[in-house]
């Protein structure tokens, strides 16, 4: 318990867990339709409205100057997008689809010289998941549905590589959307959803596709992406994994924030506890040696947490009224114990009790969070001892360890 903590810690809050998934087709393609016969053959001008060939005026007063060369749509499109220095925001609505389950995705995403982040969400059947993903100076993260920052392998992508693959594309003809006509950037050979930074099960492949919408002078609009995985069952079945997302730019070249977690857990398996619990990856463990003893985990600053399993043939009401009782008669050392609170939670889709309270232990002051989870005629506790005055951070803090708890 010795260390001072820091005025600069937080508790990061937030959210992911849906695997990527969808692929619907690309849309048809429009040829741009060129110069009439007629026109090619007498020298005349094809009308931008009509398209029929309209007599050249003769003799001309003054010189036709020459026509301005074409942009090159796919060069000047790379230039931006596959630019080291791109600062660029998105908005993003889709579908996913795992077998015959679809739902509907929105969010954003944020690219910048050094990572890209994404802000997904995804409803199914009336629920919501939550998804954040960042890259980062090589790094890789991801968090679901408001538990902790995990890091990633570092071979996750992410926004880097869809925008890397824009200088494989050909033009194919124009798109209309709302008033405006944009012109068609198509990958002409298939892609694999690594390709675009979408991973998939180890060992497993699939298809993906891309499509760049750019104005007439390779601005781009907006970006399509198109990727399917097969996806194996328990019982052998094989479904389709797939996802369609588009990215509609909302800016470029604009000024754009994306930072590494404040803290970055990693989980912890306890063989002789039975339990696996997600902790800060700069937390020292100290695991029991024999299911009797507790396990340790023990923070830089001033925060430790212990963890218990014990026989007992009480419910959880009952076990945490008699823990209550317990703390307040001095037992144990505890001393002024008061502002007792106890809730009914979840740990690992279990049921649980979390009490918390102030008291001093062995002379010093303590803000103590407990987590009582049943499971198999025995308890799991979870407890968190820190210094009084930081009270909202700590259950924060707290909340991410139990959403990514399993107890076994």
């Amino acid at each position: 318990m010795d260390g001072h903590r820091s005025d600069q810690r937080r508790a990061g809050l937030a959210w992911l867990i849906a695997a990527s998934i969808l692929v619907a087709a690309c849309g048809g393609q429009s040829a741009t339709p060129g110069p009439s016969a007629t026109a090619e053959a007498t020298g005349a001008q094809t009308s931008p409205v009509t398209g029929e060939a309209t007599p050249t005026p003769s003799a001309p007063a003054t010189p036709v100057p020459s026509p301005t060369p074409e942009v090159d749509l796919v060069a000047a499109a790379a230039k931006i997008l596959a630019s080291p220095t791109l600062t660029a925001k998105a908005t993003v609505t889709g579908t996913v689809v795992q077998g015959d389950v679809t739902g509907a995705l929105s969010g954003t995403m944020t690219f910048g010289p050094i990572g890209s982040a994404t802000n997904l969400r995804i409803f199914v059947n009336g629920v919501q998941v939550l998804q954040d993903s960042l890259t980062l100076n090589g790094k890789a993260y991801a968090r679901s549905n408001g538990g902790p920052w995990f890091e990633q392998p570092a071979t996750s992508g992410g926004g880097a590589e869809m925008l890397k693959a824009v200088r494989g594309l050909e033009v194919r003809g124009t798109e209309t959307v709302g008033t405006t006509t944009l012109h068609r950037l198509v990958n002409p050979t298939t892609l694999t959803p690594a390709d675009l930074g979408i991973t998939t099960p180890a060992g497993v492949t699939g298809e993906a596709g891309l499509v760049v919408l750019v104005t007439d002078d390779g601005t781009p609009k907006t970006m399509i992406v198109d990727a399917s995985w097969p996806v194996t069952g328990a019982d052998g079945s094989v479904a389709t994994s797939a996802t369609h997302m588009e990215l509609a730019f909302d800016c470029i070249g604009c000024t754009v924030a994306i930072a590494e977690p404040e803290e970055v857990f990693g989980l912890v398996t306890s063989k002789k506890l039975g339990y696996t619990i997600a902790v800060p990856h700069d937390w020292d463990a100290k695991l029991a040696t024999k299911a009797a003893d507790a396990d340790w985990f023990y923070s830089p600053d001033d925060r430790a947490l212990g963890v218990w399993r014990y026989s007992t043939g009480l419910t959880l009401n009952q076990y945490a009224k008699e823990y209550v009782e317990f703390i307040k008669s001095g037992e144990g050392g505890f001393k002024k114990v008061k502002n007792v609170t106890s809730n009914a939670t979840t740990v690992g889709n279990l049921k649980a009790m979390r009490l918390t309270f102030h008291c001093t232990l062995q002379g010093t002051a303590q803000y103590v969070i407990t987590y009582f989870v049943k499971v198999k005629g025995q308890m799991l506790e979870i407890d968190l001892l820190a210094t009084p005055g930081y009270e909202a951070e700590d259950d924060a803090f707290m909340e991410l360890v139990r959403m990514a708890t399993t107890v076994k």
